[in-house]
């Protein structure tokens, strides 16, 4: 998950950005490119994978993938499901008590997901269970998604983005998220994402009462 600087600005102001037609063809060529380097990655390694045959495989230029994903951990770590998450928090944010708000948050995000975007998914998981480097990357990422999450919740709540009952609030929540997730990896086809996320977080108030 990301959460971006465009959900700060959209919890400011009040407003849901239209996805675009320009938006609806990069977001085309992103799962483009990212299909092409989940089957190189897979079929053998990531590490001896270039972005060019990854570009080659989907079509496109090596500028194409760099511009879309900024780096080669990228190509896996990029989700497609950020936006739903985005709009969500959008819709909810400061309407409510924050742990629920957060909570029906991300699990209507996950709800009726298809069964490809499930797969692809998992096999990103995998691929990051697997690789030191995306692991790495991936601390890395979530540091990002924590402070820009910290910061959506401040604004929110009209708070002081440097409390430290913010900064735990969004630790908590990104820590529930994760172990939603990664219950639903472990438990296999068939689970419900949403339901295990939602588990995850109510296990997490309880064992905080």
């Amino acid at each position: 998950m990301t959460v971006t600087v465009i959900l700060i600005a959209a919890v400011t102001s009040g407003y849901s950005r239209e996805v675009g037609l320009r938006e609806r063809h990069r977001r085309a060529t992103r799962l483009r490119v990212q299909a092409a380097a989940l089957e190189l990655f897979e079929e053998r390694d990531f590490g001896a994978v270039t972005v060019e045959e990854v570009a080659a495989a989907a079509g496109v230029s090596p500028s194409t993938v760099f511009r879309h994903f900024g780096t080669k951990e990228a190509l896996v770590l990029w989700d497609e499901l950020d936006e739903r998450v985005e709009r969500e928090l959008v819709r909810r944010l400061g309407r409510g008590e924050i742990w629920p708000v957060l909570r029906d948050a991300f699990a209507a995000a996950y709800s009726d997901l298809e069964p490809e975007v499930l797969e692809r998914w998992r096999r990103r998981l995998a691929l990051i269970d697997a690789e030191p480097a995306l692991r790495a990357a991936q601390a890395g990422a979530l540091e990002v998604d924590r402070c820009e999450f910290q910061g959506a919740i401040a604004l929110a709540w009209k708070r002081d983005v440097e409390e430290l009952d913010v900064e735990l609030l969004a630790r908590l929540a990104l820590a529930a998220l994760i172990a939603g997730i990664e219950a639903w990896q472990r438990a296999g086809a068939g689970e419900s994402l949403a339901e295990l996320v939602v588990d995850a977080f109510d296990r997490t108030r309880a064992v905080l009462r």
